[in-house]
């Protein structure tokens, strides 16, 4: 084992607050990214392509965390990330508003980073993601974001 690798899309809707957000503000509580690692080994984020249903394009993070974070704060309001839940992110991915292609009514982005080692919980196959806004946005009448993250899984 520790030469094998898996490469794999993990899926994960982002549930969100139907109204407008300011710059700083939880997005949207830790979503489970199910099957992304291999128990006890680490994995590689390298790729995130993220569909935006409302046309915004508005700039934002998305913070990983190695197990399930609990609550980050109140949605639609400044995150509130304890010492504790802080200490659990692995990753940020920053997307900004020229990272977007305009599809029309639709937006997609696929920011540009260098891979990202992720590793959960001993004996855990899931990883956690969070977002939160970096500009004021208006509001996703859809509610929600469609993330889509490639993963490399070592083994």
């Amino acid at each position: 084992m520790g030469d094998t690798k898996i490469d794999i899309v993990a899926e994960c809707v982002l549930s969100l607050d139907t109204a407008a957000y300011t710059a700083g503000d939880l997005m949207c509580q830790a979503v489970e990214l199910e099957y992304a690692c291999v128990p006890n080994y680490p994995s590689f984020i390298e790729s995130v392509t993220l569909l935006d249903y409302d046309d915004n394009g508005a700039a934002l993070d998305l913070l990983f965390f190695r197990a399930y974070p609990g609550i980050l704060g109140a949605v639609n309001a400044a995150v509130a990330l304890s010492a504790v839940q802080a200490e659990m992110i692995q990753a940020v991915v920053h997307i900004v508003a020229g990272d977007y292609t305009d599809l029309g009514a639709r937006q997609i982005a696929q920011p540009e980073f260098y891979p990202r080692k992720v590793r959960p919980t001993d004996g855990q196959t899931s990883i956690w993601v969070a977002a939160v806004a970096r500009t004021s946005q208006t509001a996703y009448a859809s509610g929600r974001l469609l993330l889509k993250v490639g993963v490399v899984k070592v083994e």
